[in-house]
Parts: structure tokens; sequence; C-alpha cells
């Protein structure tokens, strides 16, 4: 099959969705190019954009689609799914079996449903999951005290992203008419129903007067809006993500919660990514 563009369409406060699923996309395109295919690479970030400023994506022919999210509690992020939802890709008749991508991104605890989730979406609108992926990134909660999956994705991840890119480039280049791609599913990680997601503690990160200098990266990053100013945060729109506290030049913002020291103490043991492909 011939693919002309890509389409990465990505949800990643933090950052971490963002690196891997642009690693896989540049990956893909790469071994396509080698192979003789001229095409583009579009990134359709959902963190901080209203969906409503994004022109329709209608599916076109030749166009792969990749979708990288973050899990929350073994499902992905509520925020995640809703922009990817509003962006109201197709119906099923449009679709036509568009090929896709779900990629999900945790902290080294797990992903349970959360890949089964964007799949089981994807499939609503007509599109195909070729190939699936579950990638470990820095967990949010992570610090200096407590590392949580620090500086994941490594080199030892890097390696085993090239390799994915490269196997659903081959998969890509042998697919033709006579031999038409297959999905995923059967072979999918998670379970339906779903798991319930955890509820998000009516707590939010809070800011040091003293080491604040006000400069606002926290309210640029912030992808609900919850902060106003550095001082002046929503607590019942935090999703916890913790941008704000990564992106404070002077670490004057914090996020104290019973939670990490948990993950620390029971999810120290490196989690793989691991990888799924049609047959």
């Amino acid at each position: 099959m011939k693919i002309s563009t890509i389409r990465l369409i990505t949800f990643s406060p933090t950052g971490g969705s963002d690196k891997i699923g642009e690693e896989v996309a540049d990956e893909i395109a790469s071994s396509l190019q080698k192979a003789g295919n001229k095409l583009i690479v579009e990134i359709i970030s959902l963190t901080r954009q209203h969906v409503e400023n994004i022109e329709p994506l209608v599916p076109q022919v030749e166009t792969l689609y990749i979708c990288a999210v973050p899990v929350y509690s073994g499902r992905v992020a509520k925020d995640a799914m809703a922009r990817i939802k509003a962006l109201q890709l197709a119906t099923n008749s449009q679709a036509a079996c568009t090929p896709v991508i779900p990629i999900a991104v945790y902290g080294n605890r797990d992903y349970e449903d959360a890949l089964v989730e964007l799949y089981d979406y994807f499939e609503s609108i007509g599109f195909l999951s070729i190939a699936a992926g579950a990638f470990i990134g820095e967990h949010s909660y992570s610090n200096a005290q407590v590392p949580l999956a620090a500086g994941r994705p490594d080199a030892k991840d890097q390696t085993k992203i090239c390799s994915f890119g490269q196997q659903v480039a081959q998969l890509i280049i042998e697919t033709s008419s006579e031999h038409p791609f297959a999905s995923v599913k059967s072979i999918l990680k998670g379970n339906r129903p779903y798991r319930e997601g955890t509820k998000i503690a009516t707590t939010a990160p809070i800011a040091d007067p003293k080491r604040c200098i006000n400069c606002g990266k926290c309210v640029e990053v912030c992808p609900t809006g919850a902060i106003s100013k550095p001082f002046d945060i929503n607590v019942a729109a935090c999703i916890q993500c913790c941008a704000c506290v990564k992106v404070c030049p002077e670490d004057a913002r914090f996020f104290e919660t019973p939670i990490r020291d948990f993950l620390n103490e029971n999810c120290k043991s490196r989690r793989e990514p691991e990888m799924f492909f049609a047959g």
C-alpha cells in the first residue's frame, strides 16, 4: 500500500506522548521513504489547542493515522479521549478502513485497558488498527526524590520504538489489494468492560510564593486552563498532569500525594514496551 501522509494526533501535557508518537511517525516515514514513498508528516496536538480551531480531519486515501495518548489509572486520559472524539474524524463510510496505530504511554505501572479503549473508539468510526503499542514514559508524578520511570523512554526504549516503526513500515509495504490489512483486535491486551478509572482527588499543585517569579510558564502549559495566575488555580479543572510542576524554572510548584509513595514502593520493576501487529 502507498502512504503519502502520516497524521499524528497527540495529547501530551508533559511531553512523553509527543516524544514517542513523533519518534514512531519519523521512523515509519524514514523507512517508507527508503522504499520509494514520498510523504509528509502532520502533527495535530490536542494538548493546549481548542479542537474547534482545528480544520476537519476527514480521512483521505493513502493516509496513516497515529494516535499517542497518556494513560491515567489504566484508561485513556479522560481529556485526551474527549478531545479526540470532538475532532469528529469520520463516519464509518468516510473512514473506509483507514489505517491507524493506537499508542498508549504510561509511567511504568500498567496500561491496563487504555489500549483497548483507544482501539475500540477508532474501530467504532470505521478505522482499522493495523498495529498498536504500549510504551513507557516518565510518570507525571516523578520528581528528584521519587524518580518514577525517570528518563524513560531511555536508549533501550528508543531501540524498541525504532523497531516498532520499521515493522509498521514493512507491514505497509507488504500490504496490497491481494493481501489487505488485518486488525490487531484479537491480540490486544485489555478488558471489556473497561476498569473504572480512579477518581481524581480534589487537590492540585501549589506554588511557593518565596520561589515563584511570576514567569507565567505554568499558565501557558496547563492543558485545561486550570491556572489563570500562578497562585490562582481551579482545583476542579486540574487533571494532576503536573505539567506546571515540571516546567517551573524555579522549582516553585509542588504536588504532594501519597499515591506517589505507593507507586515508588510497588512499581519499581522495569516494565518493557509491548507491541502488537496485525497478522
